[in-house]
């Protein structure tokens, strides 16, 4: 029998079930989720929120407005180390801390944690190069000399929103005997 011959099948057998592993195609966040957001959901502080500063405007749309409304919701760009917001917590007693939000690339999030001395101090522009260089993934704890803090995200998609709800934990740190 040559090779390019065909075969015929003169019987049927049993029949078989066969699994064939397939990995589906993870969508495309931006085409999906065209917006993105970090919503702030809970401080958990001894701080109060002196304020935010946003470092993105928006173009007029339904979504990017109700963005720009919402005090607690901000846009994240999905570039690389592009700053979305700082939340600046502050109290009698201690610095000012400044928790600053954006993104660590196509769609990751991150956050940095700094003390400060005057919340106008700084320009959120000037704050953009401390995130680069103190940038950390949610999750983590940034040690400050006075406290430490934890950002935890939750993410939410709904109607083309993907929403990242941040939890910030501060706690004072425990102060060594003898100091």
């Amino acid at each position: 029998m040559a090779c390019d011959q065909f075969f015929a099948v003169r019987e049927r057998g049993e029949l078989t079930s066969v699994l064939v592993p397939q990995r589906v195609p993870e969508a495309d966040a931006e085409t999906v989720y065209p917006l993105h957001i970090f919503l702030l959901k809970t401080i958990d502080s001894e701080h109060s929120i002196l304020g935010t500063r946003r470092a993105v405007g928006f173009d007029g749309s339904d979504r990017q407005l109700l963005v720009a409304v919402l005090d607690r919701a901000f846009k994240i760009y999905k570039a690389e180390f592009h700053l979305s917001a700082a939340i600046l917590l502050g109290n009698r007693t201690e610095k000012n801390i400044a928790i600053l939000l954006g993104s660590l690339g196509h769609i990751q999030v991150g956050f940095a944690a700094l003390e400060m001395e005057s919340v106008d101090a700084r320009d959120i522009k000037d704050l953009t190069e401390e995130f680069k260089v103190h940038h950390r993934r949610p999750g983590s704890t940034v040690q400050l000399p006075s406290c430490n803090v934890r950002v935890d995200v939750q993410t939410r998609a709904r109607r083309g929103i993907k929403a990242y709800e941040v939890h910030v934990t501060v706690r004072r740190q425990a102060i060594e005997d003898g100091e």
